[in-house]
């Protein structure tokens, strides 16, 4: 009995990232597949948390289920915020070409997404597996387990560190977005001052409607062009 109640303490840490990751399904997976998946890391990595002696009770066991699902949510963000990043910059790139009207509302995640920053997520969970990704997770998580058991209450210095961590991958996250939108936004700046200077010299061209789909064109053609770099860019972050 033991067992599962420090495995309900050690699932409340891996609960959120399954849950909040992309990578390991997000929003788009069905419940009790993440649940699945939540009991398959916790017997996975239950060997290596180093329970000992008896179960807190109580408001104890309590504060601690309440701690694991906060450090948790910092892992879950510390994850999340990477691929993230990558789906702004390719909404943002959506949105400067002109292209808002191609949203579309996913009704079971709840969410809008865009063609090329759904493009940006698939690559990036991709390349997250090639990458040895889940291994990764799990050295990250056993990991924390030494820095933080999971029958310890966490010290103000570790909350703080925290909480510089959440902020930390929070502006690598936009930082991320708004420099894969970067070249695509130039080249569309571009191509609006050729449209300008076009209806300065020639007002009877239909500068309006030849514009939407340059804009359109010009726009995937700087995403092709820069998603090498946008990946790579990833990887380096990841194996940080």
């Amino acid at each position: 009995m033991d067992a599962l109640f420090f495995g309900i303490l050690l699932a409340g840490r891996i609960l959120p990232v399954v849950f909040l990751v992309p990578a390991f399904g997000g929003k788009r997976l069905p419940v009790a597949a993440k649940l699945g998946l939540v009991a398959c890391v916790v017997i996975a990595v239950y060997p290596q948390a180093g329970f000992s002696g008896q179960v807190p009770d109580g408001f104890l066991f309590i504060g601690l289920l309440l701690k694991e699902l906060a450090v948790g949510t910092v892992l879950a963000l510390a994850g999340s915020c990477l691929f993230e990043g990558m789906r702004m910059g390719g909404q943002l790139i959506d949105d400067l070409r002109g292209s808002a009207g191609a949203h579309a509302f996913v009704p079971y995640s709840q969410e809008r997404t865009s063609p090329v920053g759904d493009l940006h997520l698939l690559l990036c969970i991709l390349v997250f597996f090639a990458a040895g990704g889940p291994a990764l997770f799990l050295g990250a998580l056993q990991q924390s387990l030494v820095s933080l058991p999971v029958c310890s209450l966490p010290a103000v210095e570790q909350c703080a560190q925290a909480a510089d961590l959440a902020l930390a991958v929070t502006a690598q996250a936009i930082r991320m977005g708004v420099s894969i939108a970067f070249p695509a936004a130039v080249a569309l700046l571009v191509a609006d001052m050729l449209l300008g200077f076009m209806n300065r010299t020639a007002p009877q061209i239909q500068v309006f409607f030849l514009g939407m789909p340059l804009r359109a064109v010009v726009g995937i053609l700087a995403v092709i062009l820069t998603l090498d770099r946008s990946l790579e860019g990833f990887v380096q972050v990841l194996l940080l």
